[in-house]
């Protein structure tokens, strides 16, 4: 009962917002860009296809990364993408089946979907991969059988060609971990039009680039010590060893030179990485609902 209400509440919304009497009226226009991106987000994809061919505003919100991570909240089996040589938008889909996933591409102004790559493994994040260039990159995602099971080091890294539409995998840079936690704490990245690739260690954080993509060759170009970097500013939780803290840095992305992070127990911080300075950010001063967003 509660599905088939979704199914004509979505249905509803889509009759709605894509009538010209309503258009030409300004109702659509009087609500703010969130909220329209949050409504937009939660439609069936066909439903999002539709939406994007009302007008130049929609189309423009359901291109951006925030609108990918909205979707990516409810659900993670479809990445939108813009291809720069045909200047298409494109959706990529994945399926489960059985112990591999299919992967399948739609041109937007299609109606047919068409069979890519059935392969072993599927990414994390699908909605938001980190692009550069002609390609879509992920972090694998594991499933794990058991608690004794371990993620392959040289199958971490996934990547979508735009080109030839194919996908590979690739190791992650450094030594083999074979750790859960460890995986857990790797963020892929982007700084100008290189792949970087960060890296979470109790009191550091390693910044890798992606120099060679044919003979993937990485780099590490930068390190941020977290203990000393960011001591003037206090943990929220004193009673716990900083140590444990410093597990709670997500690494959102790299923006103007700064790398942004969200540190649960201290707030938000761009660190400057060519110079090694650190500032804090207020969070309710920040007025562009995407910028907390990662790629």
């Amino acid at each position: 009962m509660v599905a088939q209400w979704l199914t004509w509440i979505s249905h509803l919304w889509v009759q709605l917002v894509c009538s010209d009497t309503l258009h030409k009226e300004g109702f659509i226009g009087l609500l703010p860009d969130e909220i329209i991106i949050d409504i937009l987000s939660r439609l069936p994809t066909d439903s999002v296809l539709e939406c994007r061919r009302v007008c130049k505003k929609w189309l423009a919100l359901t291109s951006i990364p925030y609108f990918a991570s909205k979707r990516a909240a409810k659900r993670d089996d479809v990445c939108v993408f813009y291809h720069p040589l045909t200047m298409e938008s494109r959706v990529l889909q994945v399926l489960q089946k059985a112990n591999c996933f299919q992967y399948n591409i739609l041109t937007i102004g299609d109606k047919l979907w068409r069979k890519l790559d059935l392969v072993s493994y599927r990414p994390k994040c699908f909605a938001t991969p980190t692009i550069v260039k002609r390609d879509l990159y992920w972090m694998v995602k594991h499933t794990y059988e058991n608690e004794y099971n371990v993620p392959p080091c040289n199958n971490s890294i996934m990547r979508f060609n735009m080109g030839t539409e194919q996908f590979c995998s690739m190791p992650h840079p450094g030594k083999e971990c074979h750790s859960r936690p460890m995986h857990e704490k790797m963020r892929l990245l982007k700084l100008g039009v290189k792949l970087c690739f960060g890296y979470l260690d109790a009191r550091l954080i390693d910044i890798w680039r992606l120099e060679d993509v044919k003979n993937w060759l990485w780099v590490k170009t930068y390190k941020v010590n977290l203990d000393w970097d960011v001591n003037c500013y206090p943990f929220v939780f004193s009673v716990i060893d900083p140590y444990y803290l410093n597990f709670e840095v997500k690494l959102l992305k790299i923006q103007n030179g700064e790398l942004l992070m969200d540190w649960y127990s201290r707030g938000l911080f761009a660190y400057l990485l060519p110079r090694g300075t650190i500032r804090k950010i207020d969070k309710a001063r920040m007025k562009r609902p995407g910028w907390l967003q990662c790629n």
